[in-house]
């Protein structure tokens, strides 16, 4: 039926979402601990603070591409965007199995792109299978499945770093250093873990389900195709709406906010000589943000059926209370 086949759709794009953010919000969690450990084994192959370059290009990329990319969606088609941005994840994922300052740099900005493609298909598909009826409930679906990918990242991160324990010798050197030393072994492990599950990821949005139901937002809330020129010039004109203007204020904090829980937080573990020699530490950390994550998502689905009018502003106060 109709219904049943929204709600695989979107039970398969959520969870191809959280299979492709697993590896990114786990290595984002140790990347520049990782690239540190191994500039300091060999300098040449890449920059000391390659992390936090990486991710910035990462970031540059994705605002930059995302000017561009829901144009591609009339050419390519929702499900070629999937494939594709998430492709892109699982290349800078497996560009980790030797990493230099040109591919890891290269593949960060290409990565950055992907993402920008991915969210451009995700909207796209996720509008093309859903009713006006339905679109909130697989809206619901699909984040809910999502939000697990912290959860398995740092489950991740916790079985690498046992998988490669030390010997206690190492062990001792290791604590004397102010940083978390990540071993070779430790890193393809990881990153095997990660470019396997996001290779996951790219399986199941090249075979999800392509047929549009005739009750489809796309035939019975139809938006004209416009040429590229007058798409962007839209575009632009869009961006400059007072209300947007207002809501700019909070993307920017939002964007601030994600960069801070993904580069700086996580960062601090690894560099901070009280913390450093705790080796599971990053990994139960992601774990228990993660569990927030879905918990509260739970707590703030049972308040909208229970308490009347409960909308943005109630969420974001128990936010700002927690």
């Amino acid at each position: 039926s109709r219904g049943s086949n929204e709600y695989l759709c979107s039970i398969l794009l959520g969870f191809g979402q959280m299979a492709m953010m697993t590896g990114y919000v786990g290595s984002s969690n140790v990347l520049e601990s990782v690239l540190r450990s191994v500039n300091s084994r060999d300098p040449e192959r890449i920059d000391a603070h390659a992390g936090y370059y990486g991710q910035s290009m990462i970031y540059g990329t994705y605002t930059i591409a995302n000017l561009f990319t829901p144009t591609l969606v009339v050419l390519l088609g929702s499900k070629k965007m999937l494939v594709l941005g998430s492709s892109l994840f699982t290349l800078y994922l497996v560009s980790f199995f030797y990493l230099n300052s040109f591919s890891f740099y290269a593949c960060a900005g290409l990565m950055g792109v992907g993402y920008a493609i991915f969210y451009s298909g995700h909207g796209a598909y996720l509008t093309e299978h859903s009713s006006r009826e339905s679109v909130e409930r697989n809206s619901a679906l699909v984040l809910a499945s999502a939000c697990w990918s912290l959860i398995v990242g740092g489950t991740v991160l916790l079985i690498s770093s046992l998988l490669s324990e030390p010997p206690k010798e190492q062990t001792i050197a290791a604590s004397a250093k102010v940083y978390r030393d990540f071993s070779g072994n430790e890193i393809i492990i990881m990153f095997a873990c990660f470019s396997a599950i996001s290779l996951v990821s790219n399986v199941l949005f090249a075979f999800l389900p392509s047929k549009i139901g005739s009750d489809s937002l796309v035939y019975t809330s139809p938006k004209p195709r416009l040429p590229f020129t007058k798409s962007i010039a839209l575009m632009f004109s869009t961006l400059l709406h007072p209300r947007l203007l207002l809501l700019s204020l909070y993307f920017l904090t939002l964007g601030l906010f994600n960069g801070f829980v993904l580069g700086i937080y996580p960062t601090s573990f690894a560099f901070t000589k009280s913390l450093s020699s705790y080796r599971y530490l990053p990994a139960a950390a992601m774990v228990m943000v993660g569990t927030g994550d879905v918990l509260m998502g739970l707590v703030l689905s049972f308040l909208s059926r229970r308490v009347r009018n409960f909308g943005l502003v109630h969420a974001l106060v128990i936010g700002l209370s927690l």
